[in-house]
């Protein structure tokens, strides 16, 4: 179950969790029931069924009464429409956001349009074209982004090629530690709008960004204080995207080190932290650390094998004008992936702002035929 596609065989899905070995309560649906997942009804994790199977027990099935004038296509798309998304949200219980429940007894007192049949149809036939057309256009333009994002990175690669790249990172570095382990952080820790826990997923195009809910205390932000992050520092995947850093700028200062995330220090009287960053995330290093990385099912990073990767170490001032050099040279290409960016996100605003007026009835779809 997916807030992004809606119920799908697993089978097409790359999922890493592990199979139940029995299937002892698991549901059966058939084609046309709707099924929520109960924990994640608040984000969109609902759909109706185009296949016959079964579901973890974590999801409700339901499926029309006899006779009911229940369109299969109109009652996914109403489901999953922002107004419907949020009043499931709202009639979910829990105190965290992350933790809501909609429970079966509640989902069924929500009150739902109930068109003729002819006209439910006609909405989801002018729905399936539209947003077929609008995800063929976002496709073509994460297309684009893909494209510009090599064309980045062989830019990057061809300003520091030619360097030489012999020398160990942990020679130049002060500083190379992982984050807590798992056991000094769990997620029941979190307090939301705390300090700032940084993992990967928190990496983002090479900034830092915090989330307010993945956060900690005043007190147990005491207790990892060695994890601070300070300015200058590189904070890196030491999981799955390897070679995934940024450079703490200003207000990432005291955010902590998360658990699947390394922190390097640079000595910076021997590296300038901008280019330690370009040379860490280089193509060449991302496959030294695949290959070197332990784990057997996820690649995972020690300080022993960051701090033995080899780079460049040109003088400060080379690698003051490489950096400014790649900057240069990338700028443009930075403005195109931003602009491409806002247009899938104006592209997604779209698409659901149709779905939303079309299920409502603020569309005629007789006259947009």
């Amino acid at each position: 179950m997916s807030h992004l596609t809606g119920i799908t065989p697993k089978s097409e899905k790359n999922v890493t969790m592990t199979a139940a070995e029995k299937l002892d309560g698991y549901r059966l649906v058939d084609t046309g029931d709707l099924v929520i997942n109960t924990m994640w009804a608040w984000m969109g994790a609902l759909g109706v069924s185009k296949y016959a199977g079964i579901v973890s027990p974590a999801y409700g099935v339901y499926y029309p009464r006899p006779n009911a004038p229940f369109n299969p296509g109109f009652y996914d798309y109403l489901y999953r429409s922002n107004p419907y998304v949020m009043e499931m949200t709202r009639l979910s219980r829990g105190i965290w956001t992350s933790r809501l429940r909609l429970y079966p007894d509640v989902f069924l007192r929500m009150a739902i349009p109930v068109p003729p049949l002819e006209e439910q149809r006609a909405i989801a036939d002018y729905l399936d074209r539209e947003t077929t057309r609008i995800d063929t256009l976002i496709e073509e333009q994460q297309r684009l982004i893909e494209m510009l994002r090599e064309r980045r990175w062989s830019v990057v690669e061809r300003s520091v090629a030619l360097l030489d790249w012999n020398t160990p990172l942990k020679t130049v570095a002060v500083l190379i530690q992982t984050g807590p382990f798992g056991s000094q952080l769990k997620s029941d820790e979190y307090e939301d709008g705390g300090t700032p826990i940084i993992n990967p997923s928190h990496i983002v195009a090479g900034e830092v960004a915090p989330d307010p809910q993945v956060a900690v205390g005043a007190g147990k932000a005491a207790q990892l204080a060695r994890h601070a992050l300070k300015e200058g520092d590189l904070v890196a995947a030491r999981r799955g995207e390897l070679g995934r850093c940024a450079v703490v700028g200003a207000p990432a200062v005291g955010f902590l080190c998360g658990t699947g995330s390394a922190l390097v220090r640079f000595n910076r009287a021997l590296i300038e932290p901008a280019f330690g960053a370009i040379v860490f995330s280089s193509r060449r290093n991302r496959d030294a650390l695949a290959l070197a990385s332990v784990g057997s099912t996820m690649d995972n990073l020690n300080s022993d094998i960051i701090g033995s990767l080899r780079i460049p170490a040109p003088t400060l001032e080379e690698q003051r004008g490489l950096v400014a050099e790649i900057s240069d040279a990338t700028a443009k290409i930075d403005t195109l992936i931003e602009e491409t960016e806002r247009f899938i996100e104006l592209s997604r605003e779209r698409r659901s702002a149709v779905i939303t007026a079309a299920v409502t009835g603020h569309i005629d779809v007789r006259e947009a035929a």
